[in-house]
C-alpha cells in the first residue's frame, strides 16, 4: 500500500470572474490561502465547452492542502450551486512531494453530460497532467498537435521568465521574456502518444524553445454542479 501524501494540490478551472468564489470556498474548507492565474481554454469539443474547457477566457486557482482538508474542499467546489451557473469548470488533484512556505441551478444538458463524466470518474480512470512550457506563440500549435494525436483540448497560462539578464539558458530553454504554459488533461493510455506527438512537433525543431513534465493525476472532478433545488 503506497503512504499517503503529505500534501496535494488542487488546479480548478473555471470561468473568468469566479476565482474569487473559489478562493473563498477553498479557504472556509480550511486551505490557508489560493493562487489564481489567467488563462484561455482551447477546446474545440462540445462536451468540454460544457464543462468550462472551451475557448474562453479562464482563471485557474492552486491550493495546496494535506489530504483531510482537501476532501472537505474537493466537495465543497463541486457542490457549490453558485460557482459555475451557466456551466460548470474542473478540479484535477495531484500528489506532491514537497511543498515549502516562503516568510446553479444547471440545464439538462449539462447535468447530462456530467453524469456522463461521473461515471467515467467511477472507472477509476487513469490520466496524467501534462505540463508544457515553451517561448511565447507556440502554445497554440502545440495544443493543435496535441489534438491530431488524440488530446480532447488544453488550457494556456501567460508567463514570463524570470532568471538574469546576463543568463541565456535555464534547463537548456533560450531565455525570452514571455512564456506560455500549456497544461492538458490525457487519458494514461494517450500520454505516450501525445507526448511524442508534441516532442517530434517541427514547431520546436530549435534547440532550447521549451520543456515538458506530466504529473498523474490522482482525482478529476466536475465544480459546481449541485442543483438549487
Amino acid at each position: 500500500m503506497s503512504a499517503q501524501p503529505r500534501n496535494q494540490l488542487l488546479i480548478s478551472v473555471v470561468r473568468r470572474g469566479r476565482g474569487e468564489r473559489v478562493v473563498e470556498l477553498a479557504k472556509d474548507a480550511g486551505a490557508a490561502g489560493s493562487t489564481a492565474v489567467f488563462g484561455t481554454g482551447t477546446s474545440q469539443s462540445t462536451f468540454w465547452r460544457m464543462l468550462c474547457l472551451g475557448d474562453v477566457d479562464k482563471e485557474i486557482i492552486f491550493t495546496v492542502a494535506p489530504p483531510p482538508i482537501m476532501g472537505r474542499i474537493r466537495e465543497a467546489l463541486r457542490m457549490a450551486p453558485d460557482l459555475c451557473v451557466k456551466m460548470p469548470g474542473i478540479g484535477i488533484i495531484l500528489d506532491i512531494d514537497n511543498f515549502f512556505h516562503f516568510g446553479a441551478k444547471t440545464d439538462p444538458e449539462l447535468r447530462s453530460a456530467a453524469n456522463a463524466m461521473a461515471d467515467n470518474m467511477s472507472q477509476k480512470i487513469e490520466r496524467s497532467l501534462l505540463f508544457i512550457v515553451v517561448n511565447a506563440g507556440l502554445a497554440d500549435e502545440l495544443i493543435d498537435v496535441a489534438r491530431d494525436a488524440g488530446a480532447t483540448g488544453g488550457t494556456v497560462l501567460k508567463a514570463r521568465g524570470t532568471v538574469r539578464e546576463k543568463d541565456d539558458s535555464f534547463f537548456g530553454i533560450t531565455i525570452v521574456p514571455e512564456k506560455e504554459i500549456l497544461l492538458i488533461l490525457v487519458l494514461k493510455e494517450q500520454e505516450e502518444k501525445i507526448s511524442k506527438a508534441i516532442r517530434e512537433s517541427e514547431h520546436l525543431d530549435q534547440p532550447g524553445v521549451g520543456i515538458m513534465f506530466s504529473l498523474p493525476a490522482d482525482d478529476f472532478f466536475p465544480l459546481g454542479l449541485k442543483s438549487n433545488s
